[in-house]
């Protein structure tokens, strides 16, 4: 079998293994960042605090299959607001918080809305109108 290698436009992303299947590729990682800006004063802080539980986002198609990228967010604790318990989860440039799909493969999929209907769009890309929307 020849080895293709393919860049993936996830920065601050290390890709740990993945999975080949005829239906889909599957990427499991972990990102790189070092520091978040906590959601209550909006300081930097590098306080490493754990993961919060493992998200899958898919990113665009490749050669016919589906990509699926795996990763569990870092959480990050402020010394300076001293808030017990209360943690920041870093979010990476290329997925939205709360989205299923990546930042590009979401561009992709407004772009194939102009033009066409959403319904058309979802099979198209086999979704359901309701996770296209």
């Amino acid at each position: 079998m020849a080895i293709l290698e393919i860049n993936l436009p996830l920065n601050n992303f290390k890709i740990i293994k993945t999975e080949d299947s005829e239906q889909s590729l599957k990427v499991f990682g972990e990102t790189k960042e070092d520091f978040v800006t906590c959601h209550l004063c909006k300081k930097l802080t590098p306080h490493f605090h754990g993961y919060d539980e493992e998200r899958c986002v898919e990113h665009l198609p490749t050669f016919g299959k589906a990509v699926y990228i795996f990763y569990k967010p870092k959480r990050y604790i402020c010394k300076l607001c001293n808030v017990d318990g209360v943690t920041t989860t870093a979010t990476p440039a290329w997925h939205t918080a709360k989205s299923s799909f990546t930042v590009h493969y979401e561009s992709r999929l407004i772009l194939d809305v102009i033009g066409s209907t959403i319904s058309d769009v979802a099979i198209k890309n086999n979704l359901t109108e309701k996770e296209l929307q």
